[in-house]
């Protein structure tokens, strides 16, 4: 009985060893490969949070001198909004490329299919989960330069009313 828990305990730590070598040569190749140097997740890491940096040392810079945006603020904004879109975009593209490829046809419920298709989801899964992840920093460092444009008009707005 001993014996065979601890050949299941071994098997496991196979697995798990396995699973993490698969891991890292697969890293490794996507960096080795890549112009960067670095992983797509760690580049839209920098993309995203170096954005939302200048964001928020330009929103702090403007609400402790009392000034607002200036045209120039507002254009990197804009271009910023424009670079984190195409990030989104292209992250939605690779997810939903995945997701297409995890469809069965529906005229066919072959539970050999079903298993390849369960096989594909259960691979898939890790990328799925760092696509979604990172879809959800950009949806947010979206929605904060939005704020700062929205920001940056609607004192535009009120600048335009006081001026007689």
């Amino acid at each position: 009985m001993l014996e065979a828990l601890a050949a299941v305990g071994l098997a496991g730590n196979v697995v798990q060893f396995i699973s993490f070598a698969s891991d890292l040569i697969s890293a490794s190749t996507e960096i080795h490969g890549s112009m960067s140097g670095c992983s797509e997740g760690v580049l839209a890491l920098d993309a995203v949070y170096g954005q939302l940096g200048d964001l928020s040392a330009g929103l702090d810079a403007t609400s402790n001198s009392g000034v607002h945006f200036s045209a120039r603020e507002l254009a990197k904004s804009v271009a910023t909004i424009k670079n984190l879109s195409r990030s989104c975009k292209e992250d939605c593209d690779k997810l939903l490329g995945i997701v297409q490829k995890l469809k069965t046809n529906s005229g066919s419920k072959s539970m050999w299919k079903s298993f390849r298709v369960a096989l594909k989801t259960v691979w898939e899964k890790k990328h799925i989960t760092q696509l979604e992840e990172r879809l959800s920093k950009t949806q947010v460092a979206l929605t904060l330069q939005i704020c700062a444009i929205s920001r940056f008009v609607l004192s535009c707005t009120r600048a335009s009313r006081l001026t007689p």
